[in-house]
């Protein structure tokens, strides 16, 4: 028999005053027996976010096994740091994460994820998929890019394969001293958990638990360009392979080329020479010689002959 242990629900914050009462809704609706803390972290928000979500929780009928801890911070803190300090006041054994953008569709998210971490003790993240909402329409369901139940660590050191609104993870003593600079911290976090021990899994089963949401304010929305995108991408892969010496496969490494050639494309056409050799060693660094050569030839050899 499954004894219910405290689940902390973490949600964190910013420019969601149209968003957060459905992410609030699909968190009071979790048909859980155990206790739930339910941490919500604003981030100073300057539009009524605040002013909505103390509404709800004052007007709305509140689940008796729900300990609510609502925060808005009196200065901005950004992104990360929100993220970080939201994670450090969750006392569960589990934590699941939602963002104030997304929001869970499914009752017995929280039960079916619980009742699998307990009764596998080798998984430590269980996630699901999610169906995407832009613009008001509902789009493509993500979140098993390789098509497989279970994923390791080597699953990560190029890419985040899990959907945020979706992950229930232990609550396992990690250091998250080096979260500050990265934009993608559920990622991190994951390869942190995975690497706690040598067979930590993670575990995504079929079950649509959420809807994530693609707008303008959203933080994948703010990395416009492509070379942006490439740096948010390989700043990750280094901090990731900072930690864990990462053994890259064939696929990584086309990945992690790809990124590299992006930014040196458009360093390279901004004259910015001293960051175009910066981004070369930070190629040769990950991959060694099997960095792509002929790639920044043939960049150097176009924009040369282009001037």
């Amino acid at each position: 028999m499954i004894d219910y242990p405290k689940i902390s629900v973490v949600t964190i914050t910013y420019g969601h005053e149209n968003f957060i009462e459905q992410t609030l809704d699909g968190v009071f609706m979790q048909d859980y027996k155990g206790e739930i803390e339910f941490i919500i972290a604003n981030d100073n928000s300057p539009d009524d976010t605040d002013k909505v979500v103390k509404n709800y929780l004052s007007s709305k009928t509140i689940p008796s096994n729900f300990i609510i801890k609502y925060t808005k911070h009196e200065s901005n803190k950004g992104m990360m740091p929100n993220f970080i300090w939201a994670l450090e006041q969750a006392s569960g054994k589990y934590i699941a994460l939602c963002e104030g953008d997304d929001y869970w569709t499914n009752p017995l998210k929280l039960q079916e994820q619980l009742e699998f971490l307990e009764k596998n003790e080798e998984y430590v993240i269980h996630s699901g998929k999610a169906q995407i909402l832009k613009e008001y329409k509902f789009g493509k369901t993500i979140g098993d890019p390789l098509s497989k139940k279970t994923y390791d660590i080597a699953d990560f050191y190029s890419k985040n394969n899990l959907v945020t609104c979706t992950a229930m993870f232990q609550n396992i003593p990690i250091s998250l001293s080096n979260f500050q600079d990265l934009v993608f911290g559920d990622w991190k976090l994951y390869t942190l958990l995975l690497s706690q021990k040598s067979r930590n899994l993670a575990y995504v089963t079929d079950e649509i638990y959420a809807v994530y949401r693609i707008h303008e304010g959203g933080a994948m929305q703010k990395i416009t360009r492509e070379y942006e995108n490439a740096e948010a991408h390989l700043k990750q892969i280094e901090s990731v392979n900072k930690n864990l010496s990462s053994t890259f496969t064939k696929k990584d490494i086309q990945t992690i080329n790809s990124y590299c050639i992006s930014i040196f494309d458009h360093q390279l056409q901004k004259s910015r020479y001293k960051e175009c050799i910066a981004v070369l060693f930070r190629n040769i660094f990950l991959v060694k010689y099997k960095f792509p050569l002929r790639n920044y030839l043939g960049l150097i050899k176009y924009y040369k002959f282009s001037i």
